[in-house]
């Protein structure tokens, strides 16, 4: 008999517009047949249209009230996610002025990213892998741990993300190697036990395009900072936890 224990709302955001889909939408590059090829743009950030994006998706999740629904932000390390991250938190890169703390090596997730001591912020966050790109291009290349703490100074990346942290099984960090359906799947399981661990109950994950449409099994990609609505439970079939996602509305 199946039965649906412990279930959570997640809330997905696709990413504002990076350098790399602006390259994709350039109208010349499709005339002079460049947008056929791979730019080679490595965890690209985000474009100047983007960066305008994100301004409007702020003001969206106030109105839309997410800050007050939602317990938790989880989001992909790649650069373009975290800008996105950091404005639904409505947040910015602090002054000097602002005095953060590194987390005590002992309290310090070997796996997740995390805000550093003195951020203040409306929401926690928790940075994983489990919600990057799928692999296909040189945008879903990541970036180490020291790179993005550069870039992005409140949040304390794991030691272990000093590492190749993205797919592939070439030690080129590079190397781009097309990630398997098998692959995504399993990650979108292990997606769904961290999730529903975790204490809260409404949760949003700051992701990507193909990811997420492979993980809802939907047929149409979110536009750069779309929001769709899901559901999260375990389902129990002959006593065994199985992780199911259901797709629920884009919101408008």
């Amino acid at each position: 008999m199946e039965q649906n224990v412990g279930q959570k709302t997640v809330y997905f955001v696709r990413h504002a517009q990076s350098a790399y889909n602006e390259f994709k939408l350039n109208p010349m590059n499709w005339v002079t047949c460049k947008a056929l090829s791979d730019p080679m743009l490595y965890d690209p950030e985000l474009s100047k249209k983007g960066k305008k994006q994100l301004v409007l998706l702020s003001k969206r999740v106030k109105k839309l009230n997410l800050l007050s629904e939602a317990q938790i932000v989880v989001v992909s390390p790649l650069q373009r996610a975290v800008s996105t991250a950091m404005a639904v938190l409505g947040l910015t890169i602090p002054s000097n002025e602002i005095q953060l703390t590194e987390i005590e090596p002992n309290v310090i997730d070997e796996k997740y990213g995390r805000f550093k001591a003195g951020v203040d912020s409306p929401l926690p966050l928790l940075v994983t892998p489990l919600c990057t790109e799928v692999m296909h291009t040189s945008a879903d290349i990541g970036s180490t741990a020291n790179t993005l703490s550069a870039t992005f100074p409140t949040i304390q990346f794991p030691p272990t993300m000093n590492h190749k942290w993205w797919y592939g099984d070439s030690p080129m960090l590079n190397s781009i190697e097309p990630e398997p359906k098998e692959h995504v799947h399993i990650r979108g399981q292990e997606l769904g036990r961290l999730l529903l661990d975790l204490p809260q109950t409404s949760i949003i994950v700051v992701s990507h395009s193909n990811f997420i449409r492979r993980l809802l099994k939907g047929h149409m990609k979110l536009p750069n900072c779309g929001i769709q609505e899901a559901k999260l439970y375990y389902q129990i079939e002959n006593g065994e936890k199985i992780v199911k996602w259901s797709a629920g509305p884009v919101i408008k």
